[in-house]
């Protein structure tokens, strides 16, 4: 469903409400690494008696909470720390004592928690550069691969941005809806949410460097109210990330999330769809992979024109190779009259040294994201996987500063 743009409000936050969302986010990324801390410490275990098998794919792990017994504490028997155990004496969600908070209005009605944990392959910075998302045309660009099922999708302020010395650092308030499966329309209304999106690096108690991701309720009266005469259903979510870096090639994901289905206990569909959302989280570092590649196809075909200028100069004409400029076999002896061209560095490559990844290339309000297909020689597959994020992660910061420098002037 798609409306129009006048339906969305213009959000106006006051210093002492932007403040409050500030200290919100930080005080829910420090409870989750608290609780993430707890968990291993306990050995990373889920007993049977406390925890329900939901769902995995791929090293990641996703369990449901079973209905807590009066007086119960399943904190004490598996090192995970329960919202209400005397190491944090509110649920994130009820860290505020300002209305800004959306689970403020019903802090009554229980809570399910979720918990994902596991590991992924690749390294911490290009998680983190996964999970950033600074602008709508970026957030849409992580949807279109990371399935997050966006229809309508606004980043309506930004709270902090990257730095030099963080540049995956975020935090924005963000308003979305989800797409509502055809076969669910008759039966479902659709959902919007409303909440604040944080990412960065820092540290946990023992001085380890963490990244951390969350997505958080908020609820703002009189600012952004409920859409419900849209046929909006306002829904509340709590879900915090954090990773590590484990070993030379892998990032343990650990994730705890706190649903609340309008008040209701939580059935096994609304648990395997919730599970299904945390654990899309399995393609972030792939994601990151695309972005790398988009990067390099943008500054490597910089240098390639002034290359094929001195080619031009030198030759008059482009020289064509008859040999795979990654194995080096003849295109002959393959039974080939050409190779392909790479999309990113421009070689001749055989049919066994490329390959095509799927690459967004247009991220509108109108319509879904399209994608084209690219073909990628090995050899800058390999030189995207393994170059650092940093460089590409401060360009956006300059682009981002020279874009606002110009719109000042």
């Amino acid at each position: 469903m798609k409306f129009p743009e006048d339906t969305i409000p213009n959000v106006k936050l006051s210093k002492t409400l932007r403040a409050a969302l500030i200290r919100e986010a930080e005080t829910v990324v420090r409870a989750t690494i608290q609780a993430n801390e707890a968990f291993l410490d306990g050995g990373s275990r889920f007993p049977n008696s406390d925890w329900r098998f939901v769902r995995a794919k791929q090293g990641l792990n996703v369990y449901c909470r079973r209905p807590e017994p009066i007086g119960g504490s399943y904190s004490r028997k598996t090192g995970l720390v329960s919202p209400i155990s005397p190491g944090i004496t509110r649920t994130p969600s009820l860290s505020l004592p300002l209305p800004v908070i959306a689970a403020e209005k019903s802090k009554r009605r229980e809570k399910s928690l979720m918990v994902l944990h596991g590991t992924i392959d690749g390294n911490l910075d290009d998680c983190m550069f996964g999970w950033l998302a600074t602008t709508e045309e970026t957030w849409r660009w992580r949807s279109s691969y990371v399935y997050e099922g966006l229809d309508e999708a606004r980043l309506l302020t930004t709270l902090r941005g990257p730095t030099p010395e963080d540049p995956f650092r975020f935090l924005g308030l963000k308003w979305f809806t989800k797409e509502l499966l055809s076969v669910l329309s008759g039966i479902m209304q659709q959902r919007d949410f409303l909440l604040i999106e944080a990412t960065g690096l820092t540290r946990d108690s023992k001085g380890e460097k963490v990244g951390y991701f969350l997505m958080h309720s908020v609820s703002l009266p009189g600012i952004f109210p409920d859409l419900s005469q849209l046929g909006l259903v306002r829904e509340e979510i709590s879900a915090c990330y954090i990773d590590r870096q484990l070993g030379s090639n892998q990032v343990e994901m650990y994730c705890r999330s706190f649903l609340n289905p309008r008040g209701r206990p939580l059935n096994r569909l609304t648990a395997v769809l919730a599970a299904e959302a945390l654990l899309s989280a399995i393609c972030i570092i792939d994601y990151a992979y695309i972005r790398k590649l988009t990067w390099l196809v943008k500054n490597k075909q910089d240098r390639m024109s002034a290359r094929r200028c001195r080619t031009r100069r030198q030759s008059g004409a482009f020289p064509r190779s008859t040999r795979c400029q990654v194995c080096d076999k003849s295109f002959r002896r393959l039974a080939l009259n050409v190779g392909a061209e790479c999309q990113i560095c421009r070689g001749l490559v055989c049919k066994n040294c490329f390959v095509v990844k799927k690459v967004t290339v247009d991220v509108s309000r109108r319509g879904p994201a399209k994608q084209c297909a690219v073909r990628v020689c090995v050899c800058c597959l390999l030189e995207a996987k393994e170059k650092s994020v940093w460089e590409m992660a401060l360009d956006d910061i300059s682009d981002t500063r020279s874009e606002a420098s110009s719109s000042m002037a």
